[in-house]
């Protein structure tokens, strides 16, 4: 998905719940700056807690945000998606990236999942 779709995404989800800046700012816990600047594409990258706090002021779903679905409805998330792994992803991405590696590494270590580079 090109930064265009996610900002598009944001900027319409955002005008059509008549949602401020201030509103979405607050809650992802960022500058109103900061969300303007995701509307328009001139940040490139966002961490992970941020899409998903984002996704929740916008009532939608993160998989939606990231286009990894084209439903917008975060009940269709919640629901495709057990509590507990709903917590562990809420859980991994409160992680520092080297907490996210440690985790990774432990999991594929658990599952017999080969180790690979990326």
């Amino acid at each position: 998905m090109s930064e265009n779709d996610l900002s598009r995404k944001i900027k319409t989800l955002r005008a059509n719940q008549k949602i401020t800046l201030e509103d979405i700012a607050q809650h992802v816990g960022v500058g109103r700056s900061t969300v303007r600047k995701w509307e328009t594409g001139q940040i490139e990258n966002m961490r992970r807690d941020k899409i998903l706090k984002l996704a929740e002021a916008l009532h939608t779903s993160p998989a939606y945000l990231m286009g990894w679905s084209e439903d917008p409805r975060p009940e269709n998330y919640a629901a495709a998606a057990p509590a507990d792994e709903t917590e562990l992803l809420a859980l991994f991405n409160s992680l520092s990236d080297q907490g996210r590696a440690l985790v990774l590494a432990n999991a594929r270590m658990i599952s017999g999942m080969p180790e690979y580079k990326k």
